[in-house]
């Protein structure tokens, strides 16, 4: 059998390497320089050039695939077999109302599965998105948004799309914030401000490869605005080195904005659109 793996190996390189024309030799026959840079690819064979290497013989890396048993999807159902082959795309259809969020996720071997992140502990869900409506700090809020401003290279304002919470949890890239494990919120990428720990719903980002709290929202709802009015004189609070702080955007300038909004709560409050 080695014999002829080997032979078979010969003939694919022989083929691999001949000329891709009868001309070469013709040619070369009548002093036609056929190695050149511009003909040296059509003329492998003649210029004893070919430097294609036989594909490499496959081996066992020891990882071993199998049938999945089909998960159970909280909330939604799952649309394959009782088990699944290997590379088989789950099939989840949420229940009416739900949603279905954290990509595709495919059978590796018994109850293990993989995606685009290579992390088994990444699964779809189905979960139930609330009012986009904001009221004070967002502790409650259920909304569906999911992206964050920032600035790009030439400074001007973009949305940016937040990251997926479970992912940069689980990935260990968040930091500056002690209880990441508080973040587990699901394997979706919409604002949340859970126990109202924040000022303002808030998301991950990891543009510079390391994670951080963002700001989805620059002030808290407007209900918080009723009866607002500055402290400070007007040239205060209209400054734009002050109204530049009016709302928030990450943990960096948090407790700046939030003297801000303090001292200038109606100015801030207009800025919000309030």
């Amino acid at each position: 059998k080695e014999e002829e793996v080997e032979q078979k190996e010969e003939i694919v390189r022989t083929k691999r390497c001949a000329d891709r024309t009868s001309q070469c030799k013709v040619l070369a026959a009548r002093g036609t320089d056929v190695c050149s840079a511009r003909m040296v690819a059509h003329c492998q064979a003649t210029c004893k050039k070919c430097s294609a290497a036989p594909a490499p013989r496959p081996t066992d890396n020891g990882e071993v695939q199998g049938k999945c048993l089909t998960p159970a999807i909280a909330n939604g159902r799952v649309g394959n077999g009782r088990s699944m082959n290997p590379g088989e795309p789950l099939n989840v259809r949420c229940n009416p109302g739900y949603t279905l969020v954290g990509g595709t996720s495919k059978c590796l071997i018994q109850d293990v599965f993989t995606n685009e992140d290579k992390d088994a502990r990444l699964v779809p869900e189905c979960i139930k998105l609330g009012s986009s409506t904001l009221s004070g700090n967002g502790a409650t809020y259920t909304g569906g948004r999911n992206t964050y401003s920032a600035k790009d290279a030439y400074g001007r304002a973009v949305e940016m799309e937040c990251d997926r919470w479970n992912k940069d949890v689980l990935r260990g890239i968040l930091m500056g914030y002690a209880d990441g494990k508080d973040l587990l919120l699901g394997n979706h990428n919409y604002c949340r401000n859970p126990g109202g720990i924040e000022p303002v719903p808030f998301c991950l980002a990891s543009a510079t490869g390391v994670g951080k709290i963002v700001y989805c929202f620059g002030h808290g709802g407007c209900d918080t605005c009723a009866g607002a009015t500055d402290k400070y004189e007007a040239d205060y609070c209209a400054d734009p080195r002050n109204t530049r702080f009016c709302l928030y955007t990450d943990k960096s300038t948090a407790n700046r904005v939030a003297a801000i909004q303090e001292n200038c709560a109606a100015t801030c409050c207009k800025m919000a659109g309030c």
